[in-house]
């Protein structure tokens, strides 16, 4: 039987209707609930690389301006006429190449660069100083920037100095 051969205004007629609406309603709220579910594991997702980004935005940059760049701060850039630099690699790193493997030179220049970043930690020189970056066997720290310091030169020095005294 097909709904357009019951009269108009018979009762069947409208539960069949109401029926339909409910099974309707019914399939559309699994729908929200399924896409409730999907958009929240996509909010801590979301939470999860953004806390990676951030992570990755304090290795690289100094606190200040990483925090400018987290808050949507605007970042100006400076000039610093005094400032110290200071390049670290590891003496005759070619010729260590060729012997070793390539997983134990990473292997090596990983614990090395984390020591330093450590020894720049436990002096407690990383908001006096930062470690601009690593490429290849190469280190490099900067002194009085982001924040000018009268003794930035020094505090540089008692870096190098800890580098060859405790690696």
């Amino acid at each position: 039987m097909r709904l357009t051969a019951m009269p108009l205004h018979d009762a069947t007629r409208f539960l069949i209707l109401l029926n339909q609406q409910r099974l309707t309603d019914v399939e559309l709220n699994l729908q929200l609930e399924e896409n409730n579910e999907q958009l929240e594991m996509m909010a801590k997702d979301l939470e999860v690389e953004k806390r990676k980004t951030d992570s990755i935005l304090k290795d690289m940059l100094p606190p200040l301006i990483a925090d400018h760049i987290m808050n949507n701060k605007q970042v100006h850039a400076c000039e610093f006429e005094n400032t110290t630099v200071m390049f670290s690699d590891i003496p005759d790193f070619q010729s260590i190449l060729v012997h070793c493997h390539p997983k134990d030179v990473v292997q090596l220049l990983n614990d090395l660069f984390h020591r330093f970043d450590r020894l720049v930690i436990m002096h407690k020189v990383s908001i006096l100083a930062y470690k601009v970056e690593t490429v290849g066997d190469s280190y490099l720290t900067v002194g009085g920037i982001p924040e000018q310091i009268p003794e930035h030169a020094e505090i540089i020095c008692h870096l190098a100095i800890g580098k060859l005294l405790f690696y």
